[in-house]
């Protein structure tokens, strides 16, 4: 759910280089924390849950217009290291299929990526104080809400119209006015600057709903396979439980 659907030629230069630069700080840092023998065993489940993810996205939830993603999952199964490196490959794929800019991988890779690190530190403390299904329902609630705030934070300093894909500010209209215009202006179409209020607060209004639906749709997801996975195979959620109850 929470990823940036942003063609390419759009994010300003300084967003694409910070995106990239955080991505491949923390994908080196990620590299660095699970090397070693028992990171390596665990390569194969890496590549399962970037699988699933992948699989899991790709699925229309009915009428609704949200996804799941399985990221907190990806966090719990994995660790919040290895969870870094799978939603990046996962982001890779999906930028290279055309599921978002390639030049949008770094933003997408930082939103989902600290999705997924969240919620598995998030589900590890609470591991400690409660039982495991609850404890996964409110980190993945949690990590959603605040990978949903960076996303909404990201395309207000994107200053990316929310109405209409690929749309920035560019240039000053008549009177003095700054216009908005979108990656399509060749073809001649403009929006006043005016609108971009009211379409602010619609969209607002459209994705807090959205979002907290989706939170609750992610959770409860994450939360029937935690608990299937506890009854039958604990050992899968060692890297997340530190202790926790079933």
């Amino acid at each position: 759910m929470t990823h940036l659907h942003i063609p390419d030629g759009v994010i300003p230069a300084f967003w694409l280089v910070t995106g990239f630069a955080l991505t491949g700080i923390i994908l080196a840092l990620a590299l660095y924390k699970t090397r070693g023998e028992e990171s390596g065993r665990r390569l194969p489940r890496l590549g399962v849950v970037a699988g699933v993810m992948l699989l899991v996205m790709s699925v229309p939830l009915g009428f609704l217009p949200v996804h799941l993603n399985l990221a907190v999952l990806a966090g719990i199964i994995l660790g919040p290291w290895l969870a870094f490196i799978a939603t990046f490959l996962v982001n890779m794929f999906l930028a290279l299929v055309g599921h978002g800019g390639i030049t949008a991988l770094g933003l997408n890779s930082l939103i989902l990526g600290l999705e997924a690190m969240l919620g598995g530190w998030f589900f590890r403390g609470l591991a400690r104080k409660m039982p495991l299904v609850p404890a996964a329902a409110g980190a993945t609630a949690i990590a959603m809400l605040l990978s949903l705030s960076l996303l909404v934070g990201l395309m207000t300093a994107l200053d990316i119209h929310p109405l209409l894909p690929g749309e920035h500010r560019h240039g000053v209209g008549l009177e003095g006015r700054e216009e908005s215009t979108t990656v399509l202006e060749h073809h001649g179409y403009h929006l006043p600057a005016g609108r971009s209020k009211v379409s602010w607060q619609r969209f607002l209004a459209l994705v807090l709903p959205l979002g907290l639906l989706g939170a609750f749709l992610e959770a409860t997801a994450v939360a029937l396979v935690v608990a299937f996975l506890a009854r039958v195979r604990p050992d899968i959620l060692s890297p997340g439980r530190a202790g926790g109850r079933s």
